[in-house]
């Protein structure tokens, strides 16, 4: 089993500022890139995912593309980042991120979504966003140790 740190829900709301912070970077950073990808696809040019700086692209929107990549790359560090404080970024687009924890004495996935200002809620390992349940307010400060 890989080891990792188990959250208590305040332990992880306490990230939340740093969540919701890196949340608004990614979101205006995936904004720009979707629309150099609409002004790239405008122009005809079809970025190769595996090799983006690789994609024939006309000299005039060359810089187009790099810039793109380089926020690619930004948004790749940013989730790097978030994920070595022992959180789990489970998905951009809806702003999800699961940290491990315990409630009633079993590995659970606390969770939180961008715009949510605590950790309110968990969900199985085998379950997903859509398995989420409210935390107890006995379980707010339950530990792994309980």
């Amino acid at each position: 089993m890989d080891a990792h740190r188990i959250f208590t829900p305040d332990e992880a709301t306490a990230l939340v500022p740093f969540l919701t912070f890196q949340f608004e970077r990614l979101a205006r950073l995936r904004a720009h890139v979707e629309a150099h990808l609409r002004e790239l696809a405008r122009a005809g040019v079809q970025v190769d995912p595996a090799h983006p700086l690789e994609s024939p692209c006309p000299a005039r929107l060359r810089p187009t593309l790099v810039r793109m990549v380089q926020m690619v790359s930004e948004v790749q560090r940013i989730v790097t980042g978030i994920n070595a404080c022992g959180c789990l970024v489970k998905d951009l687009e809806q702003g999800l991120v699961d940290f491990h924890g315990v409630v009633d004495g079993e590995p659970v996935f606390l969770c939180w979504q961008f715009g949510e200002d605590a950790v309110r809620w968990y969900h199985p390992h085998e379950g997903g966003f859509a398995a989420r349940r409210p935390l107890e307010p006995e379980a707010l400060c339950q530990t792994l140790y309980n």
